[in-house]
Parts: structure tokens; C-alpha cells; sequence
């Protein structure tokens, strides 16, 4: 398979582009009417009127030296496991104009470096208001009646100053992603490569993100390498995004966002409908059989899945132990006789080499990993299981070794 591949354009009313739409494949939406009215008028300057002036916005800040900083997310509220954290970022509230004159001041020597990240709200005032209601809210319904979406959740504001880099992430959403203003390079990669990207575990700060460093470029390399090993091998989908593009990215493809030059970009962001996922899984759980699911939904599963193993082990902070035991092969796996994890990472709640010298394996664990087993087993055939476990918990520790 070829290393990187480019995202094909379609006229936005093409055959082709509907077909991407219902088979859930990026593309990019040439000419669409979504947004053309507001096509190289939402820049720095027109949204620091157009805003008013009372508004705070969301913005991140951080220090680097990097003439590319990144910016990687974090929501402390999603802290269930009690995972130790150090914030990549600041999170500062502030207005429009505030915004700008910062990112303006940077002349290339400044180590600060902003990127606003706000919702389209009413409180942003009239202006705004009728600059919304100038976008082709029938052209949005038509996606969503073609992709089977449900209802438009978010349009969310992103603004940033040139070679600023947003953290590789999936949204667990449909996104029409508009370009407004400026240029941008999307790198796109697909859930099928789920594994090779090493996501955060849900219930930490940073949930939906890659840990891998991406681009790979020469400084990072050997880090990428001895940390996350499989990630050399990932297959990379890229486009060059232009002011009046619009890119469709479905729900659980991985990106990351680079600034190429000073840019406004627009969010649409609509709820997928899972009615058939369900009712395909219910219907396999009632009668006993095995449900042939897609990728999509075995990644909703697996999500599900690490929400719901607390309650089978005793709490959230037993589900992370209950993990390292699998990972340190204190709790064998069928089928599997040893685990291979990355090591050399210090990312999480304990010293995890350490408590798993001394980690007492409840009796009550080998019977939630068998329920484990039964519940999965309504989705995945046997041989797949072992596999699908191991996912949920590498890229999870740190120092993990034969003890």
C-alpha cells in the first residue's frame, strides 16, 4: 500500500461526491454553495468587527520555540481515572481583537503562540447573526438527508496564525469542514489504522487523540520508532485546503490540522444516526448470534467497552489496574501467551512497573475477563478477541516489561 495518498476534489453535486457521502470516504467539495458567501470575508479583520466586543472567546496558548507549535486539547472534566496530567496548553478566555493583536505580535522570535477554538453562538451578537444566517443551510440539510445523519450539533470557529499544528485526533461526529480564509494542509488516516496511532484511553484529558508525533519528520523519528513502533507504517491521506473548500471528514477518521498560512475555518458537525448499528446489535445479543459489524462500529464498541469494564471490576480506578494486569501478563489472555507493549513512556496515574510487582490479582478479574469474552463474543468471532482486548490496553502504560 502506498505511504501517502492524495484526498480526491468532486464538484460538490457530483455522482461521485454523493457516493463518498454515503460510503462515509473524505473528500473535498468543490464550489459549494455551504459557505460561499462567507469565502475570503471571514478573516481576522471582518471577524474582529463582526464579533462583538464583550465576547470571549476560547483560545490556547502555548510556548515553544518550534516555528510550528502544536496545540494539543485537553479537558481535565474527562479526568475519570485519575491519570497523572500535565497540560500541553493554556486555556485563556478572551476577545476577538484581544486575540488577533497576540497572534499579530509574533514576530517570529516570540515564544507565545494562540489558536482560538469557539463555538457560533447568539451571544456573539446581530452581526454575526445575519452572517450566519447568509450560509446555504439547505445545501447542509441535503448532506445530512444523503449521509443519513441526524441533526446539525456544533459549528465550531477555528482561527489560527501561520504554522500553527492542532494535536492528529478523530471526532466521534460527521464534519463538513469549511475553509474560509487562508490555507491549510489536512493529513487524514483511516480507523482501519486505529492501533498504529496509539490513542489515549478514554477517561483521560486528552481522550481522542493520537500519542504518536505527527509529521514523523527527522527530529521525532527515533522517537516515534522505539515508542510506537507500528506507526512507521501508517497510510497517510493529505490535501492541500484552499479558501472555499470544503472537506468532508467521517466520524473516526483520524486529523491533523496545519496552518499554511493565517486562516478562518468552520466546523459543521452533525450527529451520525446509529439506529441500525443498534438495533443490528440487539438483534445479535437476543438471539445469541454473531453480528457482522463495520469498522465504525466496532470503534463505538470499543469505546463503550472502556466505559463500562469499572463496572465489572469495582470502579474506574480498578479498571486501570485490571488493564495493567492484562498488559503485564498478569491476567493472561486466551489465545495470546505473550504481551508486547512499547515501552520508555512515563504518560500515566502510577509507576506502573512498580505496582505490578505488587498488584494483587482479585479472583473476582478472572470471571469479568470471561464476561469480558461472552459480551464481545456477541460481535467479534473468538479468534478476534484477543486482539481487540490488547487495543484497549497498549499505548496505555509505561515501562511495561516481563516481571
Amino acid at each position: 500500500m502506498e505511504r501517502f495518498l492524495d484526498i480526491p476534489k468532486f464538484p460538490w453535486n457530483s455522482s461521485q461526491a454523493q457516493d463518498n457521502i454515503r460510503a462515509g470516504l473524505p473528500f473535498v467539495l468543490q464550489e459549494c454553495p455551504l459557505t460561499e458567501k462567507a469565502t475570503n470575508r471571514w478573516n481576522f479583520e471582518f471577524l474582529s468587527t463582526a464579533i462583538v466586543a464583550n465576547f470571549l472567546c476560547d483560545v490556547y496558548h502555548v510556548k515553544a520555540t518550534d516555528p510550528f507549535p502544536k496545540f494539543h486539547y485537553w479537558d481535565e472534566s474527562k479526568n475519570l481515572n485519575g491519570y497523572v496530567f500535565r497540560r500541553p496548553s493554556t486555556k485563556l478566555s478572551l476577545p476577538f481583537k484581544r486575540f488577533v493583536e497576540l497572534s499579530k505580535s509574533n514576530d517570529g522570535e516570540s515564544t507565545d503562540h494562540y489558536y482560538l477554538q469557539q463555538a457560533v453562538v447568539l451571544e456573539m451578537g446581530p452581526t454575526m447573526a445575519q452572517e450566519f444566517s447568509q450560509f446555504s443551510l439547505d445545501t447542509a440539510a441535503a448532506f445530512k438527508t444523503m449521509g443519513n445523519w441526524n441533526e446539525l450539533t456544533t459549528n465550531l470557529l477555528l482561527c489560527g496564525p501561520p504554522g500553527a499544528v492542532t494535536s492528529c485526533h478523530f471526532d466521534e461526529q460527521q464534519n463538513l469542514f469549511a475553509q474560509l480564509s487562508g490555507r491549510k494542509r489536512v493529513r487524514l488516516f483511516s480507523p482501519q489504522q486505529w492501533s498504529k496511532l496509539y490513542p489515549y484511553p478514554v477517561g483521560h484529558p486528552r481522550d481522542r487523540q493520537a500519542q504518536v508525533i505527527i509529521p514523523c519528520d527527522e527530529e521525532n523519528i527515533e522517537t516515534n520508532h522505539n515508542s510506537f513502533p507500528e506507526c512507521n507504517d501508517v497510510t497517510e491521506y493529505r490535501v492541500d485546503m484552499e479558501p472555499g473548500d470544503v472537506l468532508y471528514i467521517p466520524q473516526y477518521w483520524w486529523h491533523q490540522m496545519e496552518a499554511l498560512t493565517e486562516n478562518v475555518s468552520l466546523s459543521w458537525w452533525f450527529k451520525d444516526n446509529h439506529s441500525n448499528e443498534v438495533a443490528q446489535i440487539t438483534a445479535a445479543v437476543s438471539s445469541g448470534k454473531h453480528a457482522d459489524l463495520g469498522v465504525d462500529q466496532l470503534i463505538a464498541i470499543r469505546r463503550n467497552v472502556e466505559r463500562i469494564m469499572g463496572g465489572l471490576v469495582g470502579g474506574k480506578q480498578q479498571a486501570h489496574k485490571f488493564y495493567l494486569a492484562i498488559a503485564g501478563g498478569r491476567l493472561p489472555l486466551p489465545g495470546i501467551e505473550k504481551v508486547s507493549l512499547p515501552v520508555g513512556r512515563d504518560l500515566f496515574l502510577f509507576s506502573d512497573v512498580e505496582a505490578a510487582r505488587v498488584l494483587d490479582i482479585p479472583p473476582e478479574w478472572s470471571e469479568a475477563l470471561q464476561q469480558f469474552y461472552m459480551l464481545l463474543g456477541h460481535v467479534l468471532h473468538a479468534d478476534q478477541i484477543p486482539g481487540f482486548i490488547l487495543e484497549l490496553v497498549r499505548g496505555r502504560f509505561s515501562n511495561i516489561k516481563d516481571f
